[in-house]
């Protein structure tokens, strides 16, 4: 089994499906368990479940990434681990999709995992390592 006793893991969308099931492992294996959604409600209650942090969180905007950093600096010392796993969908044709929809999901998507892995590698690279997972679902 892994053991990731004193070892810190911010989940991006961590209050639903594949991200409050991998707070779930992650918090079994002994990490020190950062929850970044949108929906307070149920990411106080994963936090609550796993023994960690919840820190309400829109992912496409930088000021709030840098939150959900300092809160896993504040709570567990550094970040070891960052699972990428927020992820909207608006299901359009290329014909019909607005612009502002195309927008929000490339930002929750794609641009998200920029604000937050240029914010953890400097981290991780002085502390000697982490990683760092990028994950999607069926609907993508």
């Amino acid at each position: 089994m892994i053991d990731l006793s004193g070892k810190s893991a911010i989940l991006t969308g961590g209050a639903s499906g594949i991200g409050r099931a991998t707070a779930a492992v992650l918090a079994e294996l002994g990490a020190g368990v950062v929850i970044a959604d949108l929906d307070a409600e149920r990411g106080e209650e994963v936090a609550k479940e796993v023994g960690g942090v919840f820190v309400r969180c829109d992912v496409s905007r930088a000021a709030d990434c840098d939150a959900v950093v300092a809160a896993a600096v504040a709570a567990h010392g550094g970040v070891d681990v960052l699972f990428n796993n927020a992820g909207i969908i608006r299901r359009s044709t290329v014909l019909d999709i607005a612009e502002d929809d195309w927008d929000l999901v490339m930002a929750v998507n794609v641009k998200s995992i920029l604000l937050m892995s240029r914010r953890v590698v400097p981290l991780m690279a002085a502390a000697g390592g982490g990683s760092i997972v990028n994950t999607g679902s069926g609907w993508g």
